[in-house]
């Protein structure tokens, strides 16, 4: 079966993101949990991520970005912290955007958005946990 489906062009990608407007950023769930047994001296860290989106309306749309953290000691086996979020990014805009656009954005732009609220997030939560907070790397940008 042959996709006739047009994909959206850098040029038109930016000309729609001139109409977006960026209503609100928040949390909408998440869970930590620590392993206790013996607090490693280093870890290694993998983070996922996960993204969709619903119209609200014509104008309005929710992009979700779940992240999922799992971290453990270099010789352990089982996870020292899990930390999933989900983030919600609320846009409007002037014009209606299909799921094209909603592709490039959540690769480029909705990483930008987020992931400082996640890096925080798991510095703080734990702090909170009363295991040493755990300072996340930069963002490398994807494509």
């Amino acid at each position: 079966m042959e996709n006739n489906m047009k994909k959206l062009s850098g040029k038109e990608y930016s000309e729609k993101m001139r109409g977006v407007k960026l209503n609100s950023v928040y949390l909408t769930e998440c869970s930590a949990k620590v392993n206790r047994k013996k607090i490693p001296e280093s870890l290694e860290i993998k983070i996922g991520d996960r993204t969709g989106f619903k119209s609200k309306n014509k104008k309005v749309y929710q992009i979700f970005h779940d992240y999922k953290l799992k971290a453990k000691g270099l010789k352990e086996k089982e996870n020292f912290l899990d930390v999933d979020v989900r983030f919600c990014v609320e846009i409007a805009s002037e014009n209606m955007l299909e799921k094209d656009f909603f592709e490039i954005f959540s690769r480029t732009s909705l990483p930008m958005i987020t992931y400082p609220y996640f890096r925080e997030f798991v510095g703080n939560i734990s702090g909170r946990m009363n295991v040493p907070p755990l300072t996340l790397p930069l963002i490398k940008r994807k494509g």
